[in-house]
């Protein structure tokens, strides 16, 4: 599902294969999704520097979890296998986007 803040209604229905109907039951009724919509819009607002710092807290996190992870396998094989791909972990926050005529 996909849900993108900023969508009209009925697209973020479409989107996220619903009714709008539906969604907006959903926004209206469900305590727990809205606390989600407002989580994430709250990351999305996040300045610059604070939002970069979340990413780097979490690349480091996940690289500690990938040497606990292999730590517990035991030593690397001599031999590397062949077709598997590294991991490459990339983010980016969206350009700000100016407010559309509906924003308040």
């Amino acid at each position: 599902m996909r849900l993108a803040d900023g969508d009209p209604p009925v697209l973020a229905a479409a989107l996220a294969d619903a009714s709008p109907e539906g969604l907006g039951r959903l926004l209206a009724e469900d305590a727990g999704f809205n606390e989600l919509v407002h989580a994430c819009r709250a990351l999305r607002d996040l300045p610059d520097d604070a939002w970069l710092e979340r990413m780097r807290h979490l690349v480091r996190e996940r690289q500690v979890l990938t040497e606990v992870e292999a730590a517990r396998q035991g030593p690397p094989s001599a031999k590397p296998k062949a077709g598997r791909p590294s991991l490459v972990l990339v983010a980016s926050k969206p350009e700000p986007r100016a407010p559309s005529g509906n924003e308040a």
